[in-house]
């Protein structure tokens, strides 16, 4: 196809836009490593890593190239913030979020089971180590569904803000690079266990109450009884999302 002069430099700018971004985060990643765990930095695998990085964005975006970005439109940007919805009777919503130190060696996972009517039934988070976004984020997922195996539910719809993860488990994007395919793996055999369910992305800015949990477990400021007892805070998210989640199905 040829997309013409004016196009040609918007994809040249999307190319180097990704190359760039992903490339000062690799080194950045790599400063950290070496600065807060003394590894030695090496060239070659941070590198590797951009590549990956560039790949990760193409594939959450649902590109092949920046070409498909151009045929989209960059008028998505300006797409309204989609709201937390609530799940169809007799079905359980459990949304999963992580946060991660600065330097990503640390993670908070945490994962929320909400009901029909918006209600927190229950939910959990962990600590554990990680090295990307992505891993922690499949952590979470992966908490939830051995949640959802372990108490024999049934109608389940999981809900994660990573994109690339999601397409990744429901066959619509490859797996983004070796390092994150055990995380997969073992993630579909968690899915084969699993009664009805299904797993779907949703914005950040709807996944506002595990994100809450997340971080606030990774602060250490999470009271151990904040399902029965949510601070004000959590509360208040909680029911933020109950109003609009209220307002669209009226």
């Amino acid at each position: 196809m040829d997309v013409g002069p004016v196009s040609g430099v918007i994809i040249g700018w999307l190319i180097f836009r990704a190359v760039l971004a992903s490339t000062l985060w690799s080194i950045w990643k790599s400063r950290n490593r070496f600065l807060y765990q003394n590894v030695t930095i090496d060239p070659v695998f941070t590198f590797k890593q951009a590549e990956e990085l560039i790949q990760e964005y193409w594939t959450a975006k649902g590109w092949n190239n920046a070409t498909d970005a151009i045929n989209e439109g960059a008028e998505k940007k300006s797409e309204d913030k989609a709201n937390w919805s609530l799940p169809h009777d007799n079905a359980l919503k459990i949304n999963v979020d992580c946060a991660l130190t600065p330097d990503e060696a640390i993670a908070a996972i945490a994962f929320v089971v909400r009901d029909s009517n918006g209600w927190v039934l229950d939910g959990a988070s962990r600590i554990i180590a990680a090295d990307s976004s992505l891993m922690a984020k499949g952590a979470a997922l992966q908490l939830a569904m051995n949640y959802a195996y372990e108490n024999d539910l049934d109608e389940v719809i999981f809900e994660s803000d990573n994109q690339n993860l999601i397409n990744c488990l429901n066959n619509n994007a490859p797996s983004p690079g070796w390092r994150n395919y055990v995380i997969l793996e073992n993630l579909q055999f968690s899915r084969n266990r699993l009664r009805s369910h299904s797993c779907s992305w949703i914005p950040k800015e709807a996944n506002s109450v595990a994100d809450w949990v997340a971080r606030a477990s990774l602060a250490g400021s999470c009271p151990t009884d904040w399902v029965m007892r949510p601070p004000p805070l959590l509360r208040k998210l909680i029911e933020s999302d109950l109003c609009k989640a209220k307002t669209n199905v009226g």
